[in-house]
């Protein structure tokens, strides 16, 4: 795995990980994530108790979604 792998590798249990404590601190919300491999190849968050997310939480979570994005495609172009 090179360098940049392993960063984005990091990246994204990182950012993972915060969004769920995230949701949990500031909505009282579980959440979880998974790689939709077969699909839109993009990450996916839904509520474990399988409500949908409210107006609020949608926006924080394209806001969050859109800082992530960024993130990666610094480590994609290789930016030291």
């Amino acid at each position: 795995m090179t360098k940049l792998e392993k960063m984005a590798r990091k990246l994204n249990d990182d950012f993972r990980d915060i969004l769920i404590a995230e949701m949990r601190e500031k909505f009282g919300i579980e959440v979880e994530n998974y790689f939709d491999i077969l699909g839109s190849m993009r990450l996916i968050t839904t509520r474990v108790d399988e409500k949908a997310f409210t107006p609020k939480q949608l926006a924080h979570l394209r806001a969050f979604s859109d800082g992530y994005g960024k993130a990666m495609d610094i480590v994609r172009r290789g930016t030291p």
